[in-house]
């Protein structure tokens, strides 16, 4: 289906259904304003799915009182050993940018259209083959 057009569902709740818990713990690498974690049960370190998360908090301006935006990141990282035994990093991420203003209400709205978006079967053709149009 082409983009122009796609429905995506507002206000949608969504809860997972099926599937197998995985559970991302703490590595204690250190990064600015974020934490990153990784799939402890994967022995293979290499093979270890990630979850990074960045928080930036919105900041006021000193001189002119305006407030920057707030920007909240996740992103999960999941290895593939390639078959000449490479390594390829797949990433996939979401980001939510918003005023303070805003307030939770305006990021829970972006937060519930991004995962309306990612389930949407409208949305196939440009996940499984890159199709725009």
């Amino acid at each position: 289906m082409p983009i122009n057009g796609v429905t995506i569902k507002e206000g949608a709740s969504f809860t997972p259904v099926g599937g197998t818990d995985i559970t991302f713990d703490d590595t204690g690498e250190e990064i600015a304003n974020g934490i990153v974690c990784v799939n402890q049960a994967e022995t293979d370190f290499f093979a270890r799915e990630k979850l990074v998360c960045v928080s930036r908090l919105p900041v006021q301006d000193a001189k002119s009182g305006v407030f920057s935006k707030q920007k909240i990141s996740v992103r999960i990282i999941d290895p593939k050993t390639l078959a000449d035994g490479s390594i390829s990093y797949g990433v996939g991420r979401f980001e939510v940018e918003a005023h303070p203003e805003g307030g939770v209400t305006q990021i829970t709205k972006i937060r519930k259209l991004l995962l309306a978006a990612a389930n949407s079967s409208s949305l196939d053709a440009l996940f499984s083959v890159g199709s725009i149009k």
